[in-house]
């Protein structure tokens, strides 16, 4: 049980996930193990809570897409409000410039909060 914690720990930074996705035991881990590594880790793996078995590959690839979609949504954030304060267009030109969808408009309106 204890392997999991330290190896997971040492390899949570990577930029790759080989080191999870290689290792068949991360598939099925009893779900006080799963629990304690995303306490231990702070990282924020969904899997079922009811679950008593988690496949920590899957968890953790869902964790990382969730990461990198919202380090996308805070960099358009942040450029849509430099846009805004240097440049005479209005957020919704600059929101047509950058071609964000008509469904995510209201949300990025809100996240730009000028």
């Amino acid at each position: 049980m204890y392997i999991y914690h330290f190896q997971f720990i040492k390899h949570m930074n990577d930029n790759n996930m080989d080191w999870i996705n290689e290792n068949k035991n991360f598939e099925q881990v009893e779900r006080d193990t799963a629990d304690f590594i995303q306490a231990v880790t702070g990282t924020k793996m969904q899997f079922d809570k009811n679950d008593e078995v988690v496949n920590m590959c899957k968890a953790w690839e869902n964790s990382m897409n969730q990461a990198r979609k919202e380090e996308k949504e805070s960099t358009i954030v942040e450029n849509m409000r430099k846009m805004v304060n240097n440049s005479n267009m209005t957020l919704q030109q600059i929101m047509d410039v950058l071609e964000i969808p008509m469904k995510d408009r209201e949300k990025y309106a809100a996240l730009v909060q000028l």
